[in-house]
């Protein structure tokens, strides 16, 4: 199972892939978290959770939600973190997370993305953008 956040786009599109490749299911954690109310997720195995790096961590809205459901005792979790560049203390985050809700802490992996915050970053050139989607879209 396949479960994300994203508030642009980028973790979509990456939980998209993800999802395709595996063939997995994914699971939009928006509306629980708009709603402020965790799932009880009942399936066990493995869960992959994406979400954006907000200042060098997930971010807490997400990492509440997932505090609030319930997972099968000892499943895996893995964690992807899109961002511009690097994941900060993210791995640290989701690492507590994971054993938080007894799951097993399998690791972090990051994708790179073009950046998008425009009200606080510069854009990324459009070099790198052309650099950056056509590698994601290969693997």
């Amino acid at each position: 199972m396949i479960i994300y956040f994203s508030g642009t786009g980028n973790s979509r599109f990456v939980a998209e892939r993800l999802a395709a490749s595996l063939k997995d299911e994914m699971f939009n954690a928006a509306p629980a978290m708009r709603a402020k109310k965790g799932v009880h997720f009942k399936n066990g195995g493995t869960f992959i959770f994406v979400s954006p790096v907000y200042a060098a961590a997930p971010p807490l809205v997400f990492m509440d939600f997932l505090r609030h459901c319930r997972f099968p005792e000892g499943s895996r979790a893995y964690f992807v973190m899109t961002c511009a560049s690097g994941m900060g203390a993210a791995p640290d985050y989701c690492e507590k997370c994971a054993l938080e809700k007894g799951l097993i802490y399998c690791g972090t992996a990051k994708i790179d993305m073009p950046q998008n915050i425009l009200c606080i970053l510069k854009l990324a050139r459009r070099q790198t953008i052309g650099i950056r989607l056509p590698r994601l879209c290969l693997r």
